[in-house]
């Protein structure tokens, strides 16, 4: 039996299908079944997803009318002969390096009024990771090494040590592995409802829906030309390959991460949305072990002395609202530290 072969399983497969015509109700096997479930499962998870998005006046990007897309940053070699996007700004000395969360369609233009008040007195480094912005796409695997190690190659070319690290989201993630794995680049930690290793609960992501990739809140407080060349960006990047690639292997790279820690004496602050916070508090009926939104942030320290936390009355996009307090914020934690 160990050595049936490929004939054998299908003659197999018609001798049990014989009398299959006879009843089609008796058709669906154990197997079946659960892959139609989750189908529709999915389907249902879409629909959702979709009706939010509506809901939120998000953008259906896949029916947007795009403008030509105005070129910016410095695209760097990470290797493979793919170049990365960094786009800098900014007056002042002290460099401020920016990590993004996952999937944003700009880094450049996302963020823009948070970094322009930043700008004024220091020198700003933001990163477009392969896939985003008007990086390059790619094929190699989306793990948080590989992720980490082309960003730091693009930093090296770009000349920029000892800076400070700010990210959103799951760009945490990746400072987080880029902090311990470079510590003599960083000087300290800035997260902006960064994501956690153990967020879920129960140590899985599920893959982001396929509708939601397509969809884009415009940007608050901006000028029109702005949203346009940000839209126009989402309509064509959005939900390419590569950040498919790294949807799908969310799981695994904070999996990968639970152990890890900002390294004693790098000072860490975070500001976190309200309504992530109220989240995780209703995913704790479910998952009672889950700690707080604040506690989970403070143990990716191995001393909590190194950690500040601020929790922010906004969405996740904290800062779409609180950028003016961010900025201020983040320089008085920053010259607290450069004393």
């Amino acid at each position: 039996m160990n050595k049936i072969t490929k004939l054998s399983t299908v003659a197999l497969a018609l001798m049990l299908c014989v009398g299959c015509s006879a009843n089609k109700d008796n058709q669906k096997t154990k197997t079946e079944q659960p892959k139609q479930e989750k189908s529709i499962a999915k389907q249902k998870q879409e629909r959702e997803a979709e009706k939010a998005m509506i809901a939120k006046g998000a953008i259906d990007l896949t029916k947007y009318k795009a403008k030509p897309i105005e070129d910016y940053g410095q695209k760097i070699d990470v290797g493979d002969g793919k170049k990365m996007n960094i786009y800098t700004m900014g007056q002042g000395k002290i460099p401020l390096v920016v990590f993004p969360g996952q999937a944003e369609i700009s880094p450049r233009y996302a963020y823009k009024n948070l970094l322009d008040r930043l700008g004024k007195k220091y020198k700003i480094y933001t990163v477009e990771p392969l896939g985003y912005g008007l990086s390059d796409m790619t094929d190699k695997p989306r793990t948080i090494e590989n992720i980490t190690k082309e960003i730091h190659t693009a930093l090296e070319k770009v000349s920029v040590k000892n800076f400070y690290l700010m990210a959103h989201s799951l760009g945490g993630i990746y400072g987080l592995n880029y902090a311990k794995t470079y510590s003599n680049d960083v000087k300290g930690f800035i997260g902006m409802d960064t994501s956690t290793p153990n967020m879920e609960g129960d140590g899985t992501t599920g893959e982001s829906s396929a509708s939601t990739l397509k969809w884009a809140e415009s940007i608050p407080e901006v000028d029109k030309k702005t949203n346009e060349q940000y839209l126009s960006i989402g309509a064509k990047k959005s939900g390419n390959k590569t950040e498919r690639d790294e949807d799908r292997r969310v799981s695994d790279n904070l999996h990968k991460m639970e152990k890890v820690k900002f390294p004693k004496g790098m000072p860490a602050k975070y500001f976190l949305a309200n309504e992530s916070a109220e989240d995780i508090k209703m995913r704790k009926k479910i998952f009672p072990k889950l700690k707080s939104w604040e506690q989970q942030h403070i143990d990716l320290s191995e001393d909590p002395k190194d950690v500040s936390v601020e929790t922010l009355d906004a969405s996740h996009l904290i800062y779409h609202t609180q950028y003016k307090h961010m900025a201020k914020a983040i320089d008085e934690w920053i010259q607290s530290h450069e004393k």
